[in-house]
């Protein structure tokens, strides 16, 4: 049931306007496991899943914060738990939950995106920026990670952290051959097409 359960979400997740027949199974199967087993893992997952995707963020809460206490850190999971507990205004416990999870699964990058942009929205600057040197700390061989710290000094106007942080990727260009493409793919995201040129100018005379 579970590899079934998984099977049918992908399809609903992927195209829910047109997945009424999966919709209905989907459904149909979480109330067979809830029957089978009250505290079914799967059963509140599904239900807490359609509830997310058919805007209806309390129940989504309700049910996916049961499938969690049946089966904890599930990063996918407590992404959609985090998202609903933010959209019911229950902020402390979704950043708790958040936390606790990131304590556990150090490179749950979707659990850190979604507390990252919480505390934008809540102008937690300082929470935003800790969170994602912390995220690039405990997973050291993502540059991307470096990438978006750049990118959050650039959006709070630290423009000195950003050369700063760039810097420190293109230095470790024998743990990162391509750095300079990554440095470069930033300037030109930021439309500075001077710097983005030099640096992958930089980047061909190193190779």
């Amino acid at each position: 049931n579970g590899k079934l359960a998984d099977v049918l979400l992908f399809s609903y997740l992927k195209n829910p306007e047109t997945g009424k027949q999966v919709y209905q199974k989907l459904t149909e199967l979480s109330s067979h496991l809830q029957a089978e087993t009250p505290n079914s893992y799967n059963g509140w997952r599904i239900k807490g899943y359609i509830a997310f995707l058919d805007k209806r963020p309390e129940e989504a809460a309700s049910a996916l914060m049961k499938a969690n206490q049946a089966r904890p850190y599930d990063p996918e999971l407590v992404a959609s738990l985090c998202q609903a507990l933010f959209q019911t205004s229950r902020n402390q416990e979704g950043e708790r939950l958040a936390l606790d999870l990131l304590s556990h699964k150090k490179d749950a990058s979707a659990v850190y995106d979604i507390l990252y942009r919480y505390y934008v929205a809540t102008g937690k600057l300082r929470d935003a920026e800790a969170l994602i040197k912390t995220k690039c700390a405990n997973n050291p061989k993502e540059p991307q990670y470096v990438i978006e710290l750049a990118l959050h000094y650039l959006r709070t106007g630290q423009s000195q952290q950003v050369s700063a942080t760039l810097q420190s990727l293109v230095s470790k260009q024998a743990e990162f051959p391509n750095a300079r493409l990554y440095v470069g793919d930033f300037y030109a995201q930021s439309r500075n097409w001077e710097r983005a040129i030099q640096t992958y100018r930089d980047g061909a005379d190193a190779e």
